[in-house]
């Protein structure tokens, strides 16, 4: 989401810092700025706060995925684990091993629940932006009153310029519906399935279990 609203805004009106950044640490520096950061998800309040008082507006773009691929999802960094889980999911150190001592899905799902519904949100869920590009590019150009100049599906990994960011995005991959599917793992699924909370969260945000 980051590269493609990075590729489809105007030219020259948005600064897109070239490494993941926490909002709070450059809310001040540029009249538009576009950040991208997971953990960002967890400060909604603080950063709103923030830009009041330095007189922005703030609109957020709250990605969601279906929680068994979240829970099957891999990083080159993590090659013999899977990455998030529900409790806790693994933090990348540039100079040091992972760590899995970050904050786990449950933690993403609570913020989506107190927040799905605020004024300044878009919730966008990962399989309608891989399988309907340009559909979710107009949901974010209505909300929040957004000027575009290329449509999101004529991105590809070729249009990205922030080639520093890639490595906290496990690569820069082209739009692809096939990326849509959870059918990953069957243990982890099963062994997910019964943790308490997880069928209730997975049928909360409108997905179904495989």
């Amino acid at each position: 989401m980051y590269s493609l609203l990075g590729f489809g805004l105007l030219p020259g009106r948005w600064k897109m810092p070239r490494r993941e950044v926490p909002a709070l640490r450059v809310l001040g520096r540029e009249k538009n700025i576009l950040t991208k950061r997971p953990k960002d998800a967890l400060f909604i309040d603080e950063i709103r706060e923030a830009c009041r008082k330095v007189g922005k507006r703030l609109s957020v773009v709250f990605m969601v995925r279906h929680p068994q691929s979240v829970v099957t999802s891999m990083h080159c960094n993590v090659p013999d684990d899977f990455f998030i889980g529900l409790d806790s999911s693994y933090m990348i150190h540039r100079n040091s091993r992972p760590t899995q001592s970050d904050s786990g899905l449950k933690e993403w799902v609570k913020a989506w629940r107190e927040h799905k519904d605020d004024a300044d949100l878009q919730v966008v869920r990962f399989e309608d932006l891989v399988t309907k590009p340009d559909a979710v590019q107009e949901q974010l150009v209505t909300a929040f009153q957004l000027q575009m100049c290329q449509p999101f599906s004529d991105w590809n990994e070729n249009s990205c310029s922030v080639h520093e960011i890639d490595y906290a995005m496990n690569g820069v991959r082209k739009i692809d519906p096939a990326n849509a599917s959870t059918d990953r793992s069957h243990w982890r699924r099963q062994e997910q399935t019964n943790i308490p909370g997880f069928k209730e969260a997975c049928k909360e945000m409108g997905y179904d279990l495989a």
